[in-house]
This record gives C-alpha cells, structure tokens and sequence, in this order.
C-alpha cells in the first residue's frame, strides 16, 4: 500500500469468534481425563456429557428403517418402516416428510437426541451389500427426499412449548 492510497478498514470480526474463544476458555477449564472423556462414548449409542460446560448427553440411534433405539430397554419396540430404497423408488417427497415426522415421534418417545438417518449414499456397485439403508442411487431424488426428511425430523424434534 502506497503512503497516499487510504487505509483499509479492519475486516469485520467473525460473529463465531466469540463463540470459539468462549468455548476454548471454558474447555481450558477441564483436566485432562475430563477432555479425553468428551472424545468417548459413555456406551455403544451416546456420548458423555459434560455439566460444567452445560453439554448434556447425547443419545443416537440407528434408524435407516425406523428409530432402534440403544438397546437398553430389554423388550423396546418400534416402528419398522419401508426400506429407504423402496421409499426413494416411489419419488415421493412428501412421503419422505411424513416419514420424517414419525421418525422424530420415535425419536422423542424413546430420548434419542440423533438418529442416523436418512441415508443418502450414490450406489455404484450392486455388490456393496447396504444398499437398501439408502434412499437411492439416483443422485437427484434421494437429495430432494432427505431434505424433505430431515427438514421435518427437525421441525418435529423438539417438544411443543
């Protein structure tokens, strides 16, 4: 920069930066086995918490077909739903919302925070043995259907106020 050209205003700070600093602050204040904790699982479907940084537990599922759940209540049931493959061959996005509502239902009624699901994954070989946990091998409408899915599994996933 020349001594006559203006100078450049500072770059607007990141909002997030806040956010990290926080974070690193407050992750500063745990001790070691503490921080490796945070790195393991507290069983096979969650991971710990943390009280004194206000991380609660985090309880996933597996859920291709249906919310599973972790396994921990002997004689727990679900809902079995279609096969993603055979879900994503009728095209129907609006029966991929549907689908994602009852999911998060499911989700709620057995406190699971993350369910593994909708798969969405371009098949290029028929021998690679999971194809039916995804939607499609069509690479247009398994997006237009997890969207779907998704977007009412999160509209849906917290309890009404």
């Amino acid at each position: 920069m020349s001594a006559l050209s203006p100078a450049r205003p500072a770059p607007p700070a990141r909002p997030e930066a806040a956010d990290e600093n926080r974070w690193g602050a407050l992750i500063d204040t745990l001790d070691l086995t503490a921080k490796v904790r945070l790195l393991t699982g507290a069983s096979l479907w969650a991971l710990h918490g943390e009280p004194r940084l206000g991380l609660h537990p985090v309880v996933t599922s597996d859920g291709p077909q249906g919310v599973r759940g972790t396994g921990e209540v002997p004689g727990e049931t679900g809902l079995l739903a279609p096969a993603p493959s055979a879900t994503g061959a009728t095209w129907d996005t609006e029966l991929a919302e549907r689908l994602g509502r009852v999911f998060a239902a499911e989700a709620r009624r057995k406190e699971v925070d993350v369910v593994l699901a909708p798969l969405v994954n371009l098949q290029r070989t028929p021998v690679a043995g999971r194809h039916f946990e995804c939607l499609s091998e069509d690479p247009c409408s398994p997006a237009r259907s997890a969207r779907r899915s998704c977007g009412a599994s999160r509209t849906r996933a917290s309890p009404p106020a």
